[in-house]
């Protein structure tokens, strides 16, 4: 291989002598000298490709001499010609393949670090758990959530944070989704959903400090929190668990999930006490009730009693539904049927 190329670069250097003449004079010694050169149709041929020539090959004495331009592109390099002082630098060209490589090469670092930040976290992950346990951190999080993922009808989502010596359990539910089945459980069943969580996660660890709560994801309001006391018994803050304390929380409950029905926006407004309550629905899109077929309206308004009612039952409820154009007022009965004129 050295051979080869001490016989490519002893052309390139006699080429490059006689790069500049095509008449049988040349340079040597700061001079001129007389030669006579054989100038005939040679073809150059790179990798059975015919290689395009400006100036054409020559032969003298018996040795052909080839443009060294032509030779640098051959060769994939570049010529710099300092005619100052008569020097010719011959550098390598940028190799398109190893900036793809160099690309591929960051992909893959990339990808490895990907991979070693994952395996760093399942180490930490294994370090949470004590020899023996069943369950790492993360395994336990996804046993709780398909074990009490739904419990009395309401959907859950339980996270676990933390440690071996220290896990926070947060748990979410949606009261936009879940609202009247939230409502619905008493205080002792919220107190058990949660020790059966806390039961499960102090089987796993059993030295564990545990502290959590339950949230309503729709508007991040803590409804219950709970913690595990020095002597490892349950305590629960229960006063904020249900969603609705007054007429003011349910007119908010009420604007967030009867805002819309049948291509009708609406504005809902509550006033009275808890034995006695006012209606007032209002189209905010003008005229559009005349959108909604009157069976529609009293379903919708059915809806909202029912709402109503159930955290109100001994309520008596009527009121308006208007637009700019309309207005009907409405009433129920003990027994939920409507009267709408």
């Amino acid at each position: 291989m050295k051979s080869t190329s001490r016989k490519r670069m002893a052309v390139i250097t006699t080429a490059l002598i006689l790069s500049l003449f095509l008449t049988s004079i040349a340079f040597a010694d700061n001079g001129f000298k007389d030669l006579k050169a054989w100038f005939g149709d040679i073809k150059i041929f790179s990798n059975n490709q015919q290689v395009q020539l400006e100036v054409k090959p020559f032969i003298i004495d018996g040795t052909t001499y080839v443009p060294l331009r032509a030779l640098s592109n051959i060769f994939n390099k570049n010529i710099n010609w300092d005619g100052t002082n008569l020097r010719i630098d011959i550098t390598d060209k940028p190799d398109p393949n190893i900036a793809y490589l160099s690309q591929q090469i960051m992909q893959k670092q990339t990808k490895i670090n990907e991979l070693e930040t994952k395996v760093a976290q399942l180490e930490a992950e294994l370090a949470t758990t004590k020899k023996g346990s069943k369950y790492t951190l993360g395994e336990l999080e996804d046993y709780l959530n398909k074990e009490y993922g739904k419990y009395e009808k309401v959907a859950f989502d339980i996270e676990l944070y933390g440690d071996k010596d220290d896990i926070e359990v947060e748990i979410y539910v949606d009261l936009d989704d879940y609202y009247s089945k939230w409502n619905a459980l008493s205080d002792t069943k919220i107190e058990k959903f949660i020790q059966y969580i806390i039961d499960d996660v102090k089987k796993e660890f059993k030295n564990a400090d545990i502290t959590g709560y339950i949230e309503d994801s729709s508007n991040d309001k803590k409804l219950v929190k709970f913690y595990l006391s020095t002597k490892g018994k349950l305590v629960t803050e229960l006063k904020n668990s249900k969603y609705v304390t007054d007429l003011s929380d349910l007119e908010d409950y009420l604007n967030r999930n009867y805002d819309e029905y049948g291509g009708v926006y609406f504005k809902i407004t509550l006033y009275g006490d808890e034995d006695d309550i006012e209606v007032y629905v209002t189209a905010t899109n003008r005229n559009y009730l005349d959108d909604l077929y009157t069976y529609e309206i009293e379903d919708y308004l059915e809806d909202l009693y029912s709402e109503i009612s159930y955290e109100f039952p001994d309520a008596y409820i009527d009121g308006y539904i208007e637009d700019n154009y309309t207005k009907y007022y409405f009433k129920f009965d003990s027994r939920g049927n409507i009267t709408l004129r």
